[in-house]
């Protein structure tokens, strides 16, 4: 979870130095199956990485599927020529991100004495 949380950190310091690109996410609602698409692009400069993350958010997956109620793909690109590097599921690194930003805002935000 360290590694999680530094990575987060130096994400955020990225992104508040203006040197990520990262537009707004784009959300398909699936209101017949309580569903929704969340689709995220983003381009770290320092890294030369670009990448796709698409989560699915299914409230009632558990119980109707056996699957989890969040799933998550991650694809990353190489910015050079838009060849896939890698297609990863990113459900894991989804929930490592959550915790990490958390992590991340309770070292900055909480009062010292806490």
């Amino acid at each position: 979870m360290k590694g999680a949380v530094e990575a987060v950190e130096d994400g955020f310091r990225e992104m508040g130095l203006g040197r990520i690109e990262m537009p707004a996410r784009v959300y398909l609602h699936f209101e017949k199956y309580d569903g929704v698409l969340i689709a995220m692009p983003a381009y770290i400069l320092g890294l030369d990485a670009a990448g796709l993350k698409v989560v699915t958010v299914h409230p009632g997956n558990p119980e109707k599927y056996g699957l989890p109620a969040v799933i998550a793909t991650i694809i990353l690109n190489d910015p050079r020529n838009g060849k896939p590097l890698a297609i990863m599921d990113g459900t894991y690194i989804t929930a490592l991100r959550t915790g990490g930003a958390g992590a991340c805002g309770a070292k900055y935000l909480s009062r010292k004495d806490s």
